[in-house]
């Protein structure tokens, strides 16, 4: 039986020009991004050694680069990209990733809108 663990990093905040509004994409605005990565963690744990696992600071960079250096319409499509990108670069059973864009253009009282995408490992 496989020791699996789970590795989460929480509300990352990055302001970046996502929407499908033209304003949206002019003006920017705040977005946040939390990951829970499943993974085999006994071999890190074992050996104490960062090596063995899924380097959190190597996580943040893909997420920062993807978040900020490219445009999207949606924040299905940006949580889609780093699912995406995280399975195809660290040995991860299992990722969750969740994109919220605070203060979303709708009239109303609304602290966020959220999109969650599982991708495992097949």
């Amino acid at each position: 039986m496989m020791d699996c663990g789970k590795l989460s990093i929480k509300n990352m905040s990055f302001y970046a020009f996502h929407g499908d509004d033209v304003k949206e994409r002019e003006l920017g605005q705040r977005y946040e991004v939390d990951i829970e990565i499943k993974l085999d963690m006994r071999k890190a744990i074992n050996e104490d050694n960062v090596k063995h696992t899924v380097n959190y600071k190597d996580v943040y960079k893909i997420i920062e680069k993807i978040i900020t250096k490219k445009r999207f319409n949606l924040i299905e499509t940006i949580a889609y990209n780093i699912g995406e990108e995280c399975m195809n670069n660290f040995d991860i059973n299992e990722i969750i990733v969740r994109v919220r864009k605070l203060k979303p253009p709708i009239e109303g009282i609304i602290d966020c809108v959220e999109s969650e995408i599982i991708k495992t490992k097949k």
